[in-house]
């Protein structure tokens, strides 16, 4: 019963993530601070109307910490994921010249640092291996902007768009795959890069009080590699990591693979991540009462 319940509840959390994201609102970026001139021609370093940042492929690394008391990870643990120097590859819909000539002069690039806690689910499909998931809660992302040689020399502009995780949101996980949203609000950001469709400034929004949230959504898949089988020596671990851990939990490493993340600025999304964090630990509850 609980499972039935947990499944009409992940459907109709699908659909409402599924019409905000067609909501996703545009914005654009504004390269002037950055010392890379007019490329298209019309007057401005700004790109047309951006819809989404599309991201490369990556397997980031899960560190799961043994924090619940019973030795190995099970349901409860403490999980940290971490990504640098992830590539945005496209800003969708732009074509080349709308976009300021990314890719060429100018790259973005996204850092993460996640924290949240290790689910142990059971595969939707009757024989696969458990899953190990976890359900993050907190963190911080970053994204960097690159000006290359061809944009007028090679110059790292570091943290340019800071965000903080405010909730996370995996489907049912079926043939070790799940479907995985993150919902993420602005905590800081560079004046004079980023803009809504209005012409807004970002730094000005946030100064005023205004919330600006985006949501990031991707496949998660091999999520049946056991972290247990991958104990690592602590003080390998990134400082990031070694920050999280203070009271040195024993540490478990593991990577799954993210495919493309698709991250665009929405309507306000919290709701959305509460109901997620809520059918998260309903799945958890049912774990461990088996």
């Amino acid at each position: 019963m609980m499972m039935k319940k947990f499944k009409t509840l992940a459907a109709t959390l699908l659909l409402t993530m599924g019409a905000t994201a067609a909501s996703a609102n545009p914005f654009f970026i504004d390269l002037a601070n950055f010392g890379i001139t007019d490329i298209d021609g019309d007057g401005d370093t700004t790109t047309d109307l951006i819809q989404n940042f599309i991201t490369s492929a990556v397997s980031p690394t899960s560190t799961y910490l043994d924090s619940n008391g019973v030795a190995g990870i099970q349901t409860g643990d403490a999980v940290v994921d971490t990504v640098e120097d992830l590539q945005i590859s496209a800003l969708q819909p732009l074509l080349f010249l709308d976009s300021e000539a990314f890719g060429a002069t100018w790259q973005l690039d996204v850092d993460w640092t996640l924290s949240g806690s290790a689910i142990v689910l059971p595969d939707a499909l009757p024989g696969n291996d458990p899953n190990y998931i976890g359900a993050l809660t907190s963190g911080t992302i970053t994204i960097d902007l690159t000006r290359t040689a061809l944009g007028g020399g090679v110059q790292v502009f570091d943290d340019i768009l800071t965000l903080n995780l405010t909730g996370s949101f995996g489907t049912l996980p079926t043939g070790n795959e799940q479907a995985v949203s993150l919902f993420a609000e602005v905590s800081a950001v560079q004046t004079g890069v980023f803009f809504d469709q209005s012409g807004n400034d970002f730094a000005d929004l946030l100064a005023d009080g205004q919330s600006i949230q985006f949501l990031g959504q991707t496949n998660l898949t091999n999520l049946d590699v056991d972290p247990n089988l991958n104990p690592v020596a602590l003080n390998t671990l990134p400082q990031e990591v070694q920050d999280l851990n203070p009271n040195n939990f024993d540490a478990f490493q593991r990577n799954a693979a993210f495919g493309s993340v698709d991250i665009s600025k929405v309507p306000e999304p919290s709701g959305l991540a509460i109901m997620g964090l809520a059918l998260l630990g309903m799945a958890g509850v049912r774990r461990r009462n088996r």
